[in-house]
């Protein structure tokens, strides 16, 4: 057994820890100024996430109070106020949906229509859920062809908008096959991401670069590809949504 000392002891460090951190991320919200309170507070919205949206709301209005800010907060706070009217279902996967059960206890959700094998060029979402806990969502973009080209970014554009990501080692994968050899880097993607994702990909003049060390690969985006990429972020949004519900119950 611990020592009552001790166990006293560390209960006032963690304690300290604790305020500590509360105190730094208040900082870090103020810092990041009033636009990134409203980006993170829609993010949270269109997840489904109210009750993280109404924190960043309630910030914005208590500390710009009087601005064009905090006017928008109140715009955004009513149409959450509008949403949260509206009965929360469980998610209807439809037949596009595949539903894998993973050895490790995650269930996965991808779309069929967009190919899975390592012989072909590809970029997807897929949704990933535990028995509790929130869904996460992670994005997989995959290069194929007859030679290495050594994946370190994969660019996307549309018009004027461009997205870069740039690739982690750690999260690049491999396959070599007869003739064919692939590289995808697969890794959550940040709701500033997400965001710029969603506008490039939903238009029908996207298009996806692999860029490479020793070459690069340039395609436009596929309308299944498309589809599926918006088929599954509106699962994820109505998964997250069910999920809050449920927590608060």
């Amino acid at each position: 057994m611990v020592p009552a000392d001790e166990l006293a002891a560390s209960q006032a460090t963690n304690a300290e820890l604790r305020n500590e951190l509360a105190y730094m991320e208040h900082r870090l919200a103020h810092c990041g100024g009033p636009e990134l309170q409203l980006v993170h507070a829609q993010y949270h919205l269109d997840r489904g996430e109210h009750a993280k949206a109404k924190e960043k709301l309630d910030a914005v209005k208590a500390d710009y109070a009087g601005t064009e800010h905090a006017k928008k907060a109140e715009e955004l706070e009513t149409a959450m106020a509008a949403a949260d009217g509206d009965p929360v279902k469980a998610p209807e996967t439809g037949d596009h949906i595949e539903v894998v059960q993973g050895d490790d206890g995650n269930t996965w959700y991808y779309d069929r229509r967009v190919p899975r094998n390592p012989d072909t060029t590809a970029i997807y979402l897929y949704v990933g859920h535990k028995v509790t806990g929130a869904p996460w969502l992670r994005l997989h973009t995959q290069y194929a062809g007859d030679h290495w080209i050594f994946l370190k970014e994969v660019v996307l554009k549309s018009g004027n908008e461009v997205f870069r990501m740039a690739t982690d080692p750690t999260l690049v994968f491999t396959h070599a096959g007869p003739m064919t050899v692939s590289e995808w880097y697969d890794a959550p993607p940040s709701f500033e991401e997400l965001r710029t994702l969603k506008e490039i990909i939903g238009s029908p003049d996207a298009n996806v670069t692999f860029v490479g060390y020793k070459g690069q690969m340039d395609r436009k985006v596929t309308d299944a590809e498309r589809e599926a990429f918006i088929h599954v972020l509106d699962l994820y949004y109505t998964m997250a949504k069910l999920d809050e519900a449920t927590a608060g119950m």
